[in-house]
């Protein structure tokens, strides 16, 4: 799944409110200001009762627009996360992600391989175009999280708790992911490689590893 144009929706609708409100509460602030300097200059004057009585009304609107804009977002938020989250009932692929510090596992349980780190190189975690991927994930030691800057997607591994995410990867390609939680002193150097191959590049690479693991 590519998040990315999910989450981007969410920025544009982020920012305008964020302008908005942001101009509303500079306009009250130099409301305030100019009003209390008035009435440092007219301290004589004292404030009508219909003035006494509109400050409470203009208060409780403020908080009734504040509270409908902050339930919008949350359910606005809510529902691209839960499109996010949604895992496919029929993946194409299946892969667990193992972390610990500070490397990656990559499993493929349907198809029998693994891919795994060896000496200095990032693990690579290898997938087919085009195809939904449905990851599990875990943490063996403290908090990781699997992220890939180019899909803008992250997620936070937990010991003792599996994490379920899908993601695709519409065209062939080679990309970088890292852990996106500091883990320790090597915590820069825990990344991976992502390679999107074409179906058949894919296939071939599972029949390989599996050529590996029988040798």
């Amino acid at each position: 799944m590519d998040t990315r144009r999910d989450y981007l929706s969410l920025q544009d609708l982020y920012l305008p409110i964020a302008i908005a409100v942001w101009v509303l509460f500079t306009a009250v602030v130099v409301f305030a200001v100019v009003r209390r300097r008035r009435r440092d200059d007219e301290q004589s004057e004292v404030a009508s009762p219909d003035a006494r009585r509109s400050a409470p009304k203009l208060e409780v609107a403020y908080v009734i627009g504040l509270t409908a804009v902050a339930i919008f977002l949350v359910a606005t938020t809510f529902g691209v996360m839960d499109r996010a989250d949604r895992v496919s009932a029929s993946p194409g692929v299946q892969v667990h992600a193992i972390s610990s510090r500070w490397q990656w596992r990559f499993e493929y349980p349907g198809l029998g391989v693994v891919s795994a780190s060896t000496g200095d190189r990032p693990t690579s975690l290898v997938v087919p175009a085009d195809t939904t991927i449905h990851f599990t994930g875990t943490a063996r030691d403290v908090i990781h999280a699997f992220w890939v800057p180019e899909r803008r997607f992250k997620r936070d591994l937990f010991v003792g708790d599996t994490a379920r995410w899908k993601l695709m990867w519409p065209q062939t390609g080679f990309f970088g992911g890292e852990c996106g939680e500091f883990c320790g002193l090597n915590h820069g150097s825990m990344r991976f490689n992502v390679e999107v191959l074409d179906g058949a590049a894919f296939r071939e690479w599972v029949a390989e590893r599996r050529r590996e693991g029988d040798a």
